[in-house]
């Protein structure tokens, strides 16, 4: 069903798209002579939590690791844990990414795929900084930003630090020149509280960022560009 739905969306796309949102229509595709192929970048409507984790981490901790010319293996989901700020005091949170596709032996399109999983997820992005107590027996973040030097309480501090949160579904699709489907990769992300992830507001900048993405030469054919959608999937 995903496999159809993506096909039918690429058979719309031509120097723009239309996204499924209220907000302003950003996207750019750079035109190669001679092309027979397309990537699309397909994103989510929620986020997840990663808490004081550094994403950019991501790719050779949780996705490299589980993805091949051959496809991703979606029965190895990734956890980590990361600390966040719950009832006033740091806490431990626990996220999971599922990678999952598959891709037609070629290394170069798993590069590619890689490339742009990683690139669209880093930047959906989004930070704010937290305040909370940190005591002796609650976890410490990694990137504090101040730590007050008078305890509040015995072995407690104040302390104030970046938490983050990632869009939760990000899907690229190779698309030959019928609109078939010759390679996928999707990455679905995971925590306790999901919340709403505003794509209208980041694919512009997404797709500026997918746009400097080295287009490989393939067995298949030449790589036209690369588009990206916002979706309703919701993870």
């Amino acid at each position: 069903m995903a496999l159809f739905k993506n096909a039918l969306l690429a058979s719309l796309i031509t120097l723009s798209v239309a996204l499924p949102y209220d907000g302003p229509v950003s996207t750019s595709i750079i035109e190669r002579d001679n092309s027979t192929l397309h990537l699309q970048v397909e994103l989510g409507s929620n986020s997840f939590d990663i808490g004081d984790q550094d994403a950019s981490t991501f790719l050779s901790k949780f996705i490299q690791p589980v993805c091949s010319a051959t496809g991703c293996d979606s029965g190895s989901p990734q956890s980590f844990t990361f600390v966040t700020v719950s009832g006033g005091s740091t806490a431990d949170g626990t996220a999971t990414i599922k990678m999952s596709g598959t891709i037609d032996g070629d290394n170069n399109v798993l590069q590619l795929l890689l490339n742009a999983v990683n690139t669209a997820m880093l930047q959906s992005k989004q930070c704010t900084t937290v305040h909370g107590e940190e005591c002796a027996n609650t976890p410490h973040p990694s990137n504090p930003s101040k730590r007050e030097d008078a305890p509040i309480a015995l072995s407690c501090s104040d302390v104030s630090f970046v938490t983050c949160t990632l869009a939760n579904f990000i899907q690229v699709t190779l698309f030959d020149a019928s609109s078939d489907v010759k390679a996928q990769m999707s990455l679905s992300g995971s925590a306790e509280e999901p919340s709403g992830f505003d794509c209208s507001s980041f694919i512009g900048s997404i797709q500026s960022a997918l746009g400097a993405i080295p287009l490989p030469d393939i067995a298949e054919g030449v790589i036209s560009g690369i588009s990206a959608i916002c979706s309703l999937i919701s993870g």
